[in-house]
């Protein structure tokens, strides 16, 4: 008797951590929560600043895990992980030539409070692009949308609890997660405006061929 291979199931160990809300919520809060910390401890005594980076960081490690770091990048889920990537190292460099430069008190104390007002703005606008997302048939945008958000509720939670001896959030520390929204959002605007009553064809734009949910 001879099997298809199709009939061969694989059976994964800790199916949860292939769940889409293991993957696209608890893991970058998880990853960004222990990056922050470690980088508050590591390096909040020189400059506050650089606890922010630590969600960011925990996204890349989480994005490691899922969609993964994929080259040549042709699907939409292996394009985003590099833009956050390029983006991390874009703001650390940033962050290290602002660092080598003193700044006047009130000027650090501006920038930080311009961070604190754009994060949860950012927030509001990565979970309304989720929805839209899914409203317009793609899940696995919706899900890496919720990455991002979850990735910024960590440093949004960290700076309002601790405020004064918190990370202190920049303009600079959200660079990485201001790359992946507009990233998103260029990808979600091509899926086009969802029309009542109709929905994604199978093999059309909002599908994607890496991507299969187990909800």
């Amino acid at each position: 008797m001879m099997l298809a291979c199709t009939d061969i199931v694989p059976t994964m160990p800790w199916p949860f951590l292939h769940h889409p809300a293991f993957q696209s919520l608890l893991l970058p809060a998880l990853l960004g929560g222990l990056c922050t910390l470690a980088l508050h401890r590591a390096l909040g005594g020189q400059n506050r600043s650089w606890g922010a980076f630590g969600p960011s960081l925990g996204l890349v490690l989480a994005m490691l895990w899922w969609p993964g770091f994929a080259w040549p990048a042709a699907a939409q889920a292996q394009k985003l992980p590099w833009i956050v990537l390029l983006g991390l190292f874009a703001a650390v460099a940033a962050q290290v030539f602002a660092g080598s430069r003193v700044a006047p008190a009130g000027r650090a104390a501006a920038g930080a409070l311009r961070g604190a007002l754009a994060l949860p703005v950012l927030l509001a606008l990565l979970a309304g692009l989720a929805v839209f997302a899914v409203v317009s048939g793609s899940l696995l945008l919706a899900q890496l949308a919720l990455m991002v958000a979850a990735s910024a509720g960590v440093t949004l939670l960290w700076a309002w609890v601790q405020r004064e001896s918190g990370p202190r959030i920049t303009a600079v520390s959200l660079l990485p997660l201001l790359a992946a929204f507009l990233a998103l959002l260029a990808m979600v605007a091509a899926l086009g405006w969802p029309s009542s009553g109709s929905q994604p064809s199978p093999g059309g734009a909002a599908d994607d061929p890496y991507y299969t949910p187990r909800w």
